[in-house]
């Protein structure tokens, strides 16, 4: 990884965004494999199919509350039941090799709460009654607007690598 700097122009035309949930305890994991793979239960194995080679991913921490970095998707997904990268075999058996682009640490990290208002995700009746409840699906499409923001913001706050 590098301390390059993004702007609107790295941002291609066709790519797709999508948010990412990570905990406290899988970040760290996330951490430890740098940040090569991110990992999902069987049951959203049909969302994962939609994510391409090429996509950016924005890992969410929860509890944390805060947008972590950029992931940018380098093949295809797997199903490997006995995987045991995040946790116990079969607990996150849905793998897919990432790259990353932008990773922060917690302190140059985007405070979700920050973009309410600003992300589209977070307007509507949904997100008025629970900001935070938008974000419990993972992984979850962005509009090419939000995802362009995001990947802006979270290059922006780029301290080093």
């Amino acid at each position: 990884m590098s301390s390059y700097r993004y702007s609107a122009d790295d941002y291609p035309d066709n790519a797709t965004g999508w948010i990412i949930i990570f905990s406290p305890e899988t970040w760290e994991i996330a951490k430890k494999t740098d940040y090569r793979y991110a990992a999902f239960p069987l049951q959203r194995t049909r969302q994962v199919r939609r994510i391409r080679e090429g996509d950016f991913l924005y890992p969410y921490i929860t509890r944390k509350h805060l947008f972590a970095g950029i992931l940018r998707v380098s093949g295809s997904y797997i199903v490997d039941n006995s995987s045991e990268i995040f946790a116990s075999p079969g607990i996150y058996p849905v793998i897919l090799p990432v790259h990353p682009q932008v990773i922060l640490e917690d302190e140059s990290c985007i405070e979700a709460s920050s973009l309410f208002g600003r992300l589209t995700i977070f307007f509507g009746s949904r997100a008025m009654k629970s900001p935070y409840g938008v974000l419990r699906n993972s992984p979850l499409q962005l509009r090419s607007s939000d995802s362009k923001e995001l990947f802006l913001l979270l290059s922006q706050c780029l301290t080093k690598l």
